[in-house]
């Protein structure tokens, strides 16, 4: 502050007042003038900048320019030269027309040649590669849309094994389109258009010219050809049938084809009735049946199935045709019994779940009648002890008014007695000063002007204001302190979680080391753990890319925050397993995360080993001490009642430590399937489960069979899963585990027979990889089925992982 006001200067004359204000502005002109030149200079650099970046963006526009004019310039002294040397046509227009004509026919006939050649080649492994090349075609015309179509519908038809790859590749292309004035052609119009069209082409007549030339024929080898044409013109038009019917279904599961499309296809092959459209008929129902058959269109599929039954028991078909209805009809009702016996076993299971519920429930409300008795009995306590406190601090301030009064007493007792004697002294003085005896004055007044003993006047006591003022403020004080710590204690109350475990959580804290993590004192650990526990709850495969990028904005710079992030992520996995695929990929996604070591900041360490690190911890991690001490604990109680809650304590200690090493096993799996774990590692988990033997081990060993078998039992590891297996083999034959684990354990053999492909035999061929579906051979019909995701593995399809657009890590079929 350069200045001050006025009144503060001491009145030394008007000259230093002078000289300091005319010093202070000299400094302000100073400052005025390097700000504004500094800022001149900021300015003109600034336009300085933008005036070159203009001047190259000038420049190198006028080169491209003058490119671009001296290649047009090139291109028309070409053009010239090329006019000079042409025959001398009158007309050079019309020659020029059918020379462009010409080429531009070469080109389109080039086309469709190399779509030829994709198709035949077309494999699911250089599909997209494929798909690249079909996509830098220029197609400009209707014609050559409708050409690159009929390529394709006519390898489908004539090709119903591969009608699932043409169909994928119809997919891929559903919105290529044209806009001609007044029209919008796309690929997906014209596709169903030529369908129809193969589906309603009528090939009587044809047959009918041929019988009837047949009949009209009398020389034996003219009526064995028309005969042998006849016949080949039925089965040709019934090829086409069903391969346009096949090829339909496919392009139904891929939703290019609608339910009502398929509905008009189905009255119409009934309403037709002879045995090519009865094939068709069947193909359509043994493909796609189960997807038509929906609770909204079930009554109209109930119809259809019971005009297929009256053909069948009318017997106007040929037998093979009869038998093909038969099992029509005996798949639906095999899906009918299939569902039902689902559905029964859900009502089973959600009856088992609501009676556990009532269980639950039945603890909850004991444990919620105990707690209310025992917080209120607290708070009787509670409320004693403050009585007794009060009673203490009412007795100090009694007596404390009892001091003050009694000190206050014998002072006022104590003035009085003054008083009185000052009184009469005072009297004795006036009697004095009335009488005429001097001598006898002077003597008296020697005595009276004596020095008296009290002329100090005793200090009224005014401190029991302070003191009780200070009382006063104490207990406001404690009060205020006492609301305080009940609040907080409240709310950690209310914000306690419960996730169903009545078990001792702090010994699973304490061995797990999560307790720490959670309480961490450090504001900025708080500050990543809380964000990060709302991002896993919330963390679902749809809002994935989302999240994830809330997640890569956190602040993770030390080996203790990467610690606490792993423990958080892996704890919510093996808790809850069905969502452990989401948060394998979040660990894909942070793999590459390093950080700085806290005591040498020159060495860094990585998510990676710190996840892999508490993965393993928790798959070693030895619950025997645990159990042997509630054991211990078991033997030495003698109350019935102490003695029948600790007996219950190990078994519901023994049963969350069998969710937690099974959430962690598939946990390990899901990682293992994102690259994340080597096979060794696996294989290390493997040999411990079987040596280990316990029924909690085996289940253990069951589920990481189940879901990574197939990726384990390559060539190369051939041998070792033999092994594992006669193992499993011997464990079954012993009878040495539960009904359940045998049951499970026989399930594991089970799956690895079903491994081998249906279509192949032995193993899966290159040329169905990557579909996401597979091909059943049923009763030599050729019939395709889709499998459910969930069957993917189980029938024998191999998958490998590749992240999706959206940043999710999704399976992708690799045979």
């Amino acid at each position: 502050m350069y200045w001050r006001r006025r009144s503060e200067f001491p009145p030394i004359g008007p000259s230093p007042m002078r000289f300091e204000k005319v010093c202070l502005s000299q400094a302000t002109m100073e400052d005025s003038e390097r700000f504004f030149t500094k800022l001149i200079e900021t300015r003109c650099s600034e336009v300085r900048e933008v005036i070159q970046a203009k001047e190259k963006e000038m420049v190198s526009e006028a080169e491209g320019l003058l490119q671009t004019l001296e290649q047009e310039l090139d291109e028309l002294k070409r053009t010239e030269t090329e006019g000079r040397q042409l025959p001398h046509i009158e007309v050079y227009p019309h020659f020029l027309q059918e020379d462009f004509v010409d080429l531009e026919t070469v080109k389109t006939e080039e086309m469709y040649e190399q779509m030829d050649n994709i198709l035949a080649s077309l494999t699911p492994k250089n599909f997209h590669q494929s798909m690249k090349v079909v996509s830098a075609f220029t197609i400009d015309t209707e014609d050559k849309l409708k050409g690159i179509i009929d390529s394709i519908y006519e390898r489908a038809i004539l090709n119903p094994t591969s009608a699932e790859v043409y169909a994928k590749v119809c997919h891929h292309h559903q919105f290529m389109g044209l806009k001609i004035p007044g029209v919008t052609v796309n690929f997906r119009k014209l596709l169903l258009n030529q369908c129809q069209k193969g589906f309603e082409k009528d090939n009587s007549k044809i047959l009918k010219e041929k019988q009837r030339e047949l009949d009209a024929t009398t020389e034996e080898e003219d009526r064995q050809r028309l005969r042998e044409e006849l016949e080949e013109a039925k089965a040709e038009g019934q090829r086409e049938l069903l391969g346009n019917i096949t090829f339909i279904c496919e392009l139904f599961k891929l939703k290019l084809m609608t339910e009502g499309l398929i509905d008009y296809c189905i009255v119409k092959l009934i309403k037709d009735g002879d045995d090519d459209s009865l094939e068709g008929l069947c193909t359509i129902l043994f493909t796609i049946g189960k997807d038509l058959d929906s609770e909204k269109n079930q009554p109209r599929m109930d119809e259809h199935y019971t005009q297929i039954n009256l053909i069948k028991e009318r017997r106007r078909t040929s037998h093979r045709i009869r038998y093909m209805l038969h099992d029509v009809l005996d798949l639906r009702t095999e899906q009918v019994k299939k569902v039902q016996m689902e559905c029964q076993q859900k009502i089973k299971e959600r009856e088992t779940v609501m009676l556990d519920l009532q269980n639950v429930m039945g603890s909850v409300k004991c444990s919620a009648q105990e707690a209310v008795v025992d917080s209120e009995r607290t708070f009787n306590e509670l409320i004693r002890f403050i009585e007794r406190r009060s009673s203490e601090v009412r007795e100090i301030i009694k007596a404390k008014e009892r001091d003050m009064v009694c000190e206050t007493e014998g002072l006022l007792e104590t003035l009085e007695k003054d008083n009185v004697e000052l009184r009469k002294i005072d009297a004795n003085i006036i009697l004095l000063t009335q009488t005429e005896d001097h001598i006898h004055f002077l003597q008296s007044c020697k005595s009276l002007v004596a020095p008296l003993g009290f002329e100090d006047i005793p200090r009224i006591p005014v401190g029991h204001q302070v003191y009780f003022e200070k009382v006063k403020m104490f207990t406001s004080t404690l009060k205020d302190k006492l609301e305080d710590v009940c609040t907080e204690e409240l709310v950690k109350v209310s914000k306690t979680d419960i996730t169903g475990n009545f078990v001792s959580e702090e010994s699973v804290e304490r061995n797990l080391g999560l307790k720490e993590t959670m309480q961490a004192e450090d504001p900025q650990m708080q500050k990543l753990f809380v964000p990060m526990c709302h991002i896993l709850d919330r963390l679902t495969p749809k809002n994935f890319q989302q999240l994830m990028v809330v997640v890569t904005e956190l602040t993770i710079d030390t080996d203790n925050k990467l610690k606490g992030i792993v423990d958080l992520i892996h704890e919510r996995a093996i808790a809850h397993p069905a969502s452990s695929v989401v948060y394998a990929n979040l660990c894909r996604c942070l793999m590459g995360l390093k950080v700085p070591k806290s005591y040498n900041p020159r060495v860094t360490v990585n998510f990676r080993n710190y996840l892999l690190n508490r993965c393993q911890r928790e798959f070693e991690n030895d619950t025997s001490e645990l159990f042997g001490g509630k054991q211990k604990e078991l033997d030495t109680a003698t109350k019935g009642e102490v003695s029948q809650r600790l007996k219950e304590e190990p078994e519901e200690a023994k049963a969350m430590w069998c969710r937690r090493s099974l959430g962690n096993i598939r946990f390990i799996c899901e990682l293992f399937k994102l690259k994340m774990l080597t096979e060794s590692i696996v294989h290390t988990c493997i040999i411990k489960l079987s040596n280990d033997g316990d029924d909690n081990s085996l289940e253990c060993l069951c589920t990481m069979l189940s879901t990574i078998g197939k990726d384990l039992d390559v060539e190369k590891a051939r041998p070792r899963m033999n092994q594992y297996y006669r193992n499993i083999e011997t464990i079954v034959k012993n009878r040495t585990t539960s009904p359940r684990i045998r049951y499970m354990l026989q399930d594991v053999l089970d799956l690895r027979k079903s491994f081998s492909c249906p279509l192949c035999g032995d193993g899966c061929n290159e040329s169905h990889a990557g579909l996401l579906s597979v091909c059943l051979s049923v009763a030599g019909k050729g019939l395709v089925y889709s499998l459910s995701p969930a069957l993917w593995i189980g029938k024998g399809l191999c998958l490998s992982w590749e992240p999706s657009p959206s940043g999710f890590f999704v399976a992708k079929g690799g045979g």
